[in-house]
Order: structure tokens, then sequence, then C-alpha cells
């Protein structure tokens, strides 16, 4: 009898010492199936989102006895790449940032051109002077003097290109001031082969090439 209550307190003392253990084991099982969830969510997140970055320059060499032109670049992993077929995914949100190292401002065809069209809320962020040439915003003009603004438009005189895809029953559209950096998130949600081009006469015969001021964008 005596040797049984004295294993039944040893028992006991082991369990009682072993609490704290099996909550300790607890613990980092629940901590790491926290952490295991927040680092899926955030690939998850991170995935979700395409970025495409466009460069644009406005002096290449395109020919003998041709003017120097503008040309819009896709910037990848290796470096500047053509545009003349961009590939993008449908139905995914789409970071589209436009970096232009131009100068001066070409205005566009149609007035409508200076104003944003197909972006998340009608907008684009736009930030100030990317190059030394970049226009300087003065306190008196429409668009409030800040380093980073988010715009549904621009004055038509500002516009030096655009970036426009022409799709079924409308239009995305970009309107690019010289030497800023400007951000835009979109959804593409046709499948296909689409136009996409400048919409101001900023330079023949870079207007018509595939790859410099225009091109298609295949939307997978």
């Amino acid at each position: 009898m005596f040797g049984l209550k004295k294993l039944y307190m040893r028992i006991k003392r082991v369990a009682l010492a072993s609490e704290p253990i099996i909550l300790i084991a607890l613990l980092a099982i629940v901590v790491g199936a926290s952490f295991y969830t927040m680092v899926q969510s955030t690939s998850a997140n991170v995935k979700s989102l395409y970025v495409l970055t466009l460069v644009e320059t406005g002096s290449n060499y395109y020919g003998p006895g041709v003017p120097p032109q503008p040309r819009y670049f896709v910037l990848g992993p290796d470096g500047l790449a053509s545009s003349a077929d961009i590939r993008l995914p449908a139905h995914r949100l789409i970071e589209l940032i436009i970096i232009s190292y131009d100068q001066g401002n070409t205005t566009p065809f149609e007035a409508k051109y200076a104003n944003v069209s197909g972006t998340v809320g009608g907008v684009v962020t736009l930030i100030n002077g990317t190059s030394a040439s970049g226009l300087v915003m003065a306190a008196s003009s429409e668009i409030p003097a800040k380093w980073e603004r988010n715009v549904t438009g621009v004055p038509v005189g500002w516009v030096d290109h655009t970036f426009t895809i022409t799709q079924k029953g409308g239009y995305i559209n970009i309107p690019v001031v010289a030497g800023f950096t400007e951000i835009a998130y979109l959804y593409l949600n046709q499948t296909g082969n689409f136009a996409w081009g400048c919409m101001c006469p900023c330079g023949y015969p870079a207007m018509t090439t595939p790859g410099w001021m225009m091109g298609t964008i295949t939307v997978y």
C-alpha cells in the first residue's frame, strides 16, 4: 500500500512538473502556425500584384537622317527591353510605373488624353522630378506644388506623351509628364491582343514603329 501511494505521488509530481513544458509546446505550435499563416498570406498578396515598369526616354537614335525619337522601354531583370509586345495577366492587380527621362511637352491629339482613364480610382500618382529637366510645379499651377500627389488628370500643356491601351468598349489612358515618375493601378479583364500607343504627335517614325511609341499588349 505504501509503495502504491509513493508511486502515485511521484507520478503526480512528474505531471505537475510537465505542465509548463506542455504549455510551452502548445504555445510554440500556435505561434508557429500563426507565423506560417502570416507568411503564406503575405506571399499570396505579393504574388497577386504584377508590376510593369516602363522607362520613356526622349533622344533615341532611330536611323540615318532621322531626328532623335522618343521611346518606351520595359524595365526587366536584365535591363531595358523592347515594348513591342508587352505581356500582362488578366484579372490581376497591375502596378504600372512609368519613369520619364524626357523633357518638354506635346499637345495630345484630343484634350481627353490629358485625363486619367481606366485605372483603379481613376487616378495616377505623380512623383515630381525624375530628372533635372522635369517640369517644376509652380504654386499658382492647377496642381498644387507637391513632391507626390494623386491626380485624375493634368493640364493639357503638361502632357509630353501618353501610355494608352485600347480595349473593347473603352481605353486606359495615362498622361505622362516629362521628367516625372507616375504610378497607377489597373486591372485587365479581357484576354487577347490590344494596341497601346502614345496619343501625342511626338515624333515620326517612332509613332508608327512597334517598340517605340506604339505596340501590342498581350493579355493572357
